[in-house]
Formats: C-alpha cells, sequence, structure tokens
C-alpha cells in the first residue's frame, strides 16, 4: 500500500480514472462475479493494489462505475420531465427523453449493459445501487404523467404509474434487444436515421394511439 501514496497526485488520479474505464469494459463482458481484481487492473495498466487503495475493492470500483454514470445522466433526464403544460409540451419532453434515454445506450452501451444484466439477475449491488440513483428516473417519469392527467392531458381513468411502466419498460427492451436485432440482420438504433423513426413512432403510438381517426 506505500507505492500509491509516493505516486505524483495526477498519476494517482489518471490510475483512479483508467481503473473506472476499463472496469466498464471488463465488467460489461465478465460480469461483476466473473471479473477478478487483476482482470481489472490489467486492463487499466495499473499495479493491483491500486484497486484497493481507490475503491476499498472490486465492489467499490463496481458501485463507483454505476454511481458516476448515474449522477451524470439521472439528472438531466429528470429535468427533460418537468412540469408538463401543454399536449404539444407533453410530446416534445416525452420525445427529448426518449432521445436522451437512447443516446445514452449509443455513448454507454458497456455500463448499460452492466445495469441490464444485474437487475435481470437481481444482483444485491446493482440492484442497491438502482434504488438510490436509477430508480429516480422512473420517479421523474411517474410524476410526469401525474401532472399531465392533472392538466387534462391524459385520459382520467388511466394509472399514471401503469403508463409510466408501459413506456419506461418499452423503451428499455427496445435497448436490451439491440444486439439480438443485430445478430438478425434488422436495422439497430445505429443509424441515426431510423432511431428518429423508432422515436417518432414510440411518442406516437403513446401519444397518439395506433387507431385511425
Amino acid at each position: 500500500m506505500s507505492e500509491p501514496k509516493t505516486q505524483p497526485r495526477t498519476q494517482t488520479l489518471d490510475s483512479r480514472e483508467a481503473l473506472i474505464e476499463a472496469a466498464k469494459r471488463v465488467f460489461a463482458i465478465k460480469g461483476y462475479e466473473g471479473a477478478t481484481v487483476k482482470d481489472l487492473s490489467d486492463a487499466a495498466g495499473v499495479n493491483v493494489s491500486l484497486v484497493s487503495y481507490h475503491f476499498g475493492g472490486k465492489e467499490g470500483l463496481y458501485r463507483t462505475c454505476l454511481t458516476n454514470f448515474g449522477e451524470v445522466h439521472v439528472e438531466l433526464l429528470e429535468r427533460l420531465l418537468g412540469q408538463v403544460r401543454s399536449k404539444e409540451d407533453f410530446a416534445l419532453r416525452l420525445r427529448l427523453f426518449a432521445e436522451e434515454l437512447v443516446a445514452i445506450h449509443h455513448r454507454e452501451s458497456d455500463i448499460c449493459r452492466i445495469i441490464f444484466r444485474g437487475m435481470e439477475s437481481l444482483d444485491p449491488i446493482t440492484t442497491d445501487v438502482f434504488k438510490k440513483v436509477f430508480y429516480r428516473i422512473f420517479e421523474a417519469l411517474h410524476k410526469f404523467m401525474r401532472s399531465a392527467q392533472t392538466a387534462g392531458i391524459i385520459r382520467d381513468d388511466l394509472d399514471p404509474e401503469l403508463v409510466s411502466c408501459f413506456m419506461f419498460g418499452s423503451l428499455l427492451d427496445l435497448l436490451r434487444a439491440q444486439e439480438v436485432i443485430r445478430l438478425f440482420g434488422r436495422k439497430t438504433l445505429d443509424d441515426v436515421d431510423y432511431r428518429s423513426v423508432v422515436i417518432e413512432t414510440w411518442v406516437s403510438c403513446f401519444t397518439n394511439g395506433i387507431y385511425v381517426n
């Protein structure tokens, strides 16, 4: 443990960031249980002792990856789902929300894969971070739906929580399915033009329905 303390501050900070970036790739490929401390340090090109020095061990590094990601993105998504004022504003905010969620998945595919895997397996660490950080996205969407109902924008007979579940769940399922879709040679959200079509269709289904008027 003496080596990290004698390193220049800039080098110490660089090694911390290097571990976080490398850990995203390693955890995405191997999962939390499958990744070893040596895997993480080797991928970052740093001494194995630095995992404990910076994060207190593998779990601390894993939590940091998820929490840092959440702190950067959750607040923006919450702001996009602010107080709704009109039907046009409702549709616009939904579109911006979907665009940002898809863009985040495209930019940070490794960390999204980690979250999806952890939640599907009900991994206790991922679940704990999800409840503390990422669940705020669903809560913001639910609050957004309640405000839209209060403003007379969505029907009174709809349960805002269920509508939020359908909306959020359909987007997450679409994002999770991208790797499978790619295997079948179908268009994916990597195609910017197709991404716009998908988001517009999603918004339209929830704002206008699918029946012919």
